[in-house]
């Protein structure tokens, strides 16, 4: 994993995290689960603008590169929905919008750092498009698992919450990883077709990448979607919840699996 990578991957949860609150509705949430979103919007994108400047030493021309300034917005989004948090419910649809235009930043800041880091991807219209996609899906999938188990938490506090905004998120969970593993068989796909080498010398170096990558990141994933589908449905908040701590840690890891494995190929899976 490069430090741009990091960074990327780092963009990608900060802007899921977002536009996940754009799909919510805020109105129907506790204004101190949306704090708390929004803090650790601040801190992912604080510490990885920080950890740019300090790798660039004293040149500060790398401020007024597209990666940093959109990693900038980014931040700013969410330090504005910090403060403004307690107003959430007198202008949920004003603060749905900025979440949403915030998560794009994110979003666009991940792809900018990886494109920075892996530019031979440019070289292909069609690995563009794929990158596009897979970077897309990502941030929903990364978004939607870690803004839900955090929701999960916030019912053992807010106790009026009603389960509705849980049961939307959770669809959205399970959405985000149907499509994550659509575009990932996508990706796998372009490479088997223009492999050289083939596709087998992949399963035969890289296997255990491949392995956390498909059967982890995406397989298992899908499973602990349903799993907490079945519990949302059954109003059971908290057997939701800890089932959701277990699957974001399968997400991060089959996307950082990911991430190595588009190393190794140059095909975004």
């Amino acid at each position: 994993m490069t430090p741009e990578n990091i960074s990327s991957f780092a963009f990608l949860v900060a802007g899921g995290m977002l536009a996940a609150l754009a799909a919510t509705r805020l109105d129907e949430v506790s204004w101190r689960y949306v704090r708390l979103v929004a803090a650790l919007v601040i801190a992912v994108a604080c510490s990885m603008l920080a950890w740019a400047a300090w790798r660039a030493g004293s040149d500060l021309r790398v401020w007024l590169q597209t990666r940093q300034v959109l990693g900038g917005l980014t931040g700013l989004a969410a330090i504005a929905l910090l403060f403004g948090a307690p107003l959430v419910l007198r202008a949920a649809r004003a603060w749905r919008v900025h979440c949403a235009v915030g998560g794009l930043s994110g979003v666009a800041a991940a792809v900018a750092w990886f494109i920075h880091g892996q530019p031979a991807i440019l070289e292909s219209p069609l690995r563009v498009a794929t990158l596009l996609l897979s970077q897309l899906s990502a941030a929903a999938l990364l978004g939607t698992v870690t803004a839900t188990w955090l929701l999960g938490h916030a019912y053992l506090t807010a106790t009026a919450m009603t389960v509705a905004p849980l049961r939307k998120l959770s669809r959205l969970f399970m959405a985000a990883a149907i499509l994550r593993a659509a575009v990932a068989a996508l990706g796998l796909g372009g490479y088997y077709v223009s492999a050289a080498p083939p596709v087998q010398n992949l399963l035969m170096t890289d296997w255990v990448a491949l392995v956390l990558r498909v059967v982890v990141g995406l397989l298992a994933v899908g499973v602990f979607a349903w799993m907490v589908l079945g519990c949302v449905r059954w109003r059971n908040t908290q057997s939701a919840t800890g089932i959701l701590y277990f699957a974001s840690v399968f997400v991060y890891t089959g996307e950082l699996a990911g991430y190595y494995i588009t190393g190794t190929t140059g095909w975004p899976v």
